[in-house]
């Protein structure tokens, strides 16, 4: 029975091998977490495989290429299927030209969204503006016509109203 040896790394290591601190190497893991990607962490510091260095590496060239937030990058990678170390399947780190096309175009799917939800924002926000407008005049005249029937005589209150009682 042949054992799979799984070459593990350090935040310190992986920080090296991408030319990123530390710090960085660590924001990046955090957001893939939040996105539901699973780096191993048996002592409470994270222990990083060979896949996890790869995702690391497509962030670290996503955010420099495209500047979108870390946030965003880990939600699009974050998805990536998990192959754990006692697995047989081999990982590869695509970086062909289908690949990258593909890649940009969900990128620009991604941002024509992006502006697409601020546009829709921006018209919510006006419209609530509209909303709290609309809210005020009522109120306000609501008052105005208070005031005006509390300013009446009573007899001519009781007249007007004194088939509601």
């Amino acid at each position: 029975m042949d054992k799979e040896i799984v070459k593990a790394y350090t935040t310190t290591e992986v920080a090296a091998i991408l030319g990123i601190s530390q710090s960085t190497v660590r924001n990046y893991s955090i957001a893939l977490e939040k996105h539901g990607y699973v780096i191993a962490k048996p002592k409470r510091s994270r222990v990083f495989v060979e896949q996890d260095v790869a995702i690391l590496t497509q962030m670290k060239e996503l955010r420099a290429s495209s500047k979108l937030p870390i946030n965003d990058i880990a939600g699009m990678l974050g998805a990536a299927p998990i192959v754990l170390p006692n697995e047989t399947a081999e990982i590869e780190v695509q970086n062909n030209a289908a690949s990258n096309e593909i890649l940009t175009a969900i990128m620009e799917e991604f941002t024509a969204i992006k502006k697409e939800n601020a546009e829709l924002k921006k018209e919510l926000k006006r419209n609530m503006d509209h909303i709290n407008v609309v809210i005020y005049e009522v109120r306000r005249t609501s008052s105005l016509l208070f005031k005006a029937l509390s300013d009446q005589p009573e007899q001519k209150r009781r007249g007007l109203f004194g088939k509601i009682k």
